[in-house]
């Protein structure tokens, strides 16, 4: 599988373009009490690799995370329910929809709109396997 880093960044990086349109899209729906003038843009010019790296972090946080974790190692073969989820990982699906929300959130899954169905993005299969292939490297060399 391995780690293509090139689709796992265009991935995450079209999660960070998606939350920047959204707050400029509710910029310019919002209506402010004393507020003159335009809003701070989501993304001032030039602080796309900050913002990015903040992003990056997010991920990786949200891969590490036990469940999120669980959750990735799930999907790793196909998409699945969020039931299918639930009864996997022993809990409500309520509690599966919100595990998934923070990957969602985090560009690691993707859930389309009009089914219950969740499954790896590419930042997701991506840190999947580069989490695994680290591992794999350190494991060598405790038993070589």
């Amino acid at each position: 599988m391995g780690l293509d880093m090139e689709a796992a960044g265009k991935n995450l990086g079209g999660r960070l373009r998606a939350v920047v349109a959204a707050l400029e899209r509710l910029d310019r729906f919002a209506i402010e009490p004393g507020r003159e003038g335009p809003a701070e843009p989501g993304l001032p010019e030039g602080l796309e690799r900050e913002a990015a790296q903040i992003f990056v972090r997010r991920a990786l946080r949200a891969a590490t995370d036990p469940v999120g974790w669980r959750v990735l190692d799930l999907l790793r073969d196909a998409q699945q329910s969020s039931a299918d989820l639930a009864g996997a990982l022993g809990c409500p699906r309520v509690a599966a929809w919100e595990a998934v929300n923070d990957l969602v959130q985090a560009g690691l899954v993707a859930r389309p709109a009009d089914a219950d169905q969740v499954g790896l993005t590419a930042a997701g299969a991506g840190l999947l396997a580069f989490i695994e292939e680290l591992a794999a490297a350190a494991a060598a060399v405790v038993r070589p």
